[in-house]
């Protein structure tokens, strides 16, 4: 028997969440990726009006007797299509990173309110089978969700202090260090994953980041939260992929409200 989140579907008026990414990993032929690219932009531009290839240069690198050297072969560069739609303000809402294999959706933080999970999956409802159909997507082997956490004056104001931020007040994980400390200060980066259910399979990672910020900014601490389903091969269609985004969206929740406690989730004013 597959264990489910057990979600209570809390939801605050004032999260600490600043960005939700749900990525989806497809078997796509590369000449239809590359043959229907031009049709694909002109399709999605009245949603995605802004558009920027961003270009990552790849060396090629051989190790000869414990040295890393440079090969005689060309760099190859791999070209990320990003997509954006922005507020009157210019402030990025949305955005999509598309690759060969791969779609991702990005929810940004308004400045003035929070987001929430059903505005991304209204977008992913839209543009997940449309991606199928338009790229002749054979079948998906992996579908991720993360949400991107900043704890800070901006968002946590409560429980910043003259030391940093109280990260043993906020999160269960960091509340029984054993030693005797006035606070856990940056830089620190810890890690750690579970798995949810073996069956799927589907996995959680966390990962709490202590970041060095200029005086002027103050303290931040990034909490990011990532939930994925990965298959052995390409299986899931568009209607799974957007079923298992639902399922992990519910994994994420589960987790959020077991590893904020009580008094952060207060501040974060529930609904």
């Amino acid at each position: 028997m597959n264990p489910e989140p057990k979600s209570a579907r809390v939801q605050y008026k004032k999260p600490p969440i600043i960005e939700r990414v749900l990525r989806v990993v497809g078997e796509v032929a590369p000449e239809n990726f590359f043959a229907k690219f031009e049709s694909w932009r002109e399709a999605i531009h009245p949603s995605f009006p802004d558009y920027e290839p961003l270009k990552d240069w790849r060396l090629n690198i051989e190790v000869k007797d414990g040295v890393p050297v440079f090969t005689d072969a060309p760099p190859q560069v791999i070209i990320t299509h990003c997509f954006s739609r922005k507020s009157p303000q210019g402030n990025k809402l949305l955005s999509m990173r598309i690759m060969p294999s791969e779609i991702a959706l990005h929810l940004h933080r308004d400045p003035k309110k929070p987001h929430y999970f059903e505005e991304l999956f209204t977008e992913a409802e839209n543009l997940v089978p449309q991606w199928f159909t338009h790229f002749g997507v054979k079948a998906c082997s992996t579908v991720a969700l993360d949400y991107v956490n900043l704890l800070s004056q901006a968002t946590t104001p409560s429980f910043v202090h003259s030391n940093g931020i109280l990260v043993g007040s906020m999160l269960t994980v960091f509340a029984g260090v054993p030693s005797q400390h006035y606070g856990i200060i940056p830089p620190y980066d810890c890690q750690m994953g579970l798995m949810i259910d073996p069956q799927r399979p589907a996995t959680f990672a966390l990962r709490v980041l202590g970041l060095i910020m200029p005086q002027k900014h103050g303290p931040a601490i990034r909490v990011d939260f990532h939930s994925e389903v990965t298959k052995d091969s390409p299986k899931m269609s568009a209607q799974h992929v957007l079923a298992e985004t639902q399922f992990l969206h519910t994994v994420i929740v589960d987790q959020f409200e077991s590893l904020f406690t009580k008094e952060a989730k207060q501040t974060f004013e529930p609904v």
